[in-house]
């Protein structure tokens, strides 16, 4: 019977092709036993925690986690003794007192057909969490300020049916949001040729990429009044144009003001 392929590269043994992935890994590479002290550590995982190899090798990993993340460590160490992988993120605390919050994986390690330590790796998403975090808050913030705006904002996607709405937006509609967002201008009941006259802007603005400053007198429950739109093109990676952001303001009483002043000249 012929001997199967190792696959290996040409004069390289198991041995150094494992040593070559743990010593040289960019992620903090461990292994543990079966009480969970560390056992052998590459040196990303020195760079991670902030301790030397010979302070890791040999402390529990409990020591190295942040207290209030031990009990649901401890327990995803469990899956590992009992021969599952696992995933989980969770905040390690650093020689020099700060913290870092790691993504780990871990594996179980057998030999003779026993679980007889975890074997893994963790990678420091701190700066992703971050960021993460601040696009949340700047959402958060730009979803408050557009709420309570007294300005109408939608925003319409290609084919002309409403993302988003503002509270303003929704009182000029006098319906709730289940039904504007995804319905078409036509579909929430404005006014022909109203409707007409606005679907051809957002296709003007779709196809030429330019903004559209546009002025109307549109009927509302307080009678007709005047809104001076600037619709503006959402571009997407490619540059291409994926929605429309249209902001409309209620000029009424300018427009009413600078009347009168034109009248008394």
């Amino acid at each position: 019977m012929r001997t199967p392929p190792t696959l290996l590269p040409s004069g390289v043994s198991r041995e150094e092709l494992y040593r070559s992935f743990f010593e040289r890994n960019p992620d903090a590479v461990f292994s543990l036993d079966q009480a969970g002290y560390c056992t052998e550590v590459n040196p990303a995982a020195e760079r991670l925690t902030g301790y030397a190899q010979a302070e890791l090798v040999g402390r529990n990993f409990s020591q190295i986690l942040a207290p209030e993340e031990l009990p649901r460590m401890q327990a995803e160490f469990a899956k590992g003794l009992a021969g599952d992988t696992a995933v989980a993120e969770t905040t390690i605390a650093r020689k020099d007192g700060t913290r870092r919050r790691v993504v780990v994986w871990t594996v179980p390690v057998l030999a003779g057909g026993a679980v007889v330590g975890v074997f893994g790796s963790a990678r420091d998403i701190t700066e992703q969490k971050s960021a993460e975090e601040s696009l949340r808050e700047s959402v958060e913030q730009y979803r408050t300020l557009a709420e309570n705006s007294p300005i109408i904002i939608d925003r319409f996607d290609r084919e002309l049916r409403h993302l988003y709405v503002n509270a303003m937006g929704l009182r000029l509609h006098q319906r709730p949001a289940t039904e504007v967002i995804g319905k078409t201008i036509a579909e929430t009941g404005v006014p022909q040729p109203f409707c007409r006259q606005w679907e051809e802007r957002l296709r003007r603005v779709f196809d030429t990429g330019q903004p559209l400053d546009v002025e109307d007198i549109f009927p509302t429950p307080e009678g007709a009044r005047c809104f001076l739109s600037r619709c503006v093109p959402e571009r997407d990676a490619a540059g291409g144009v994926r929605s429309v952001l249209v902001v409309s303001s209620d000029v009424t009483a300018q427009r009413e003001t600078a009347r009168a002043l034109r009248e008394n000249e």
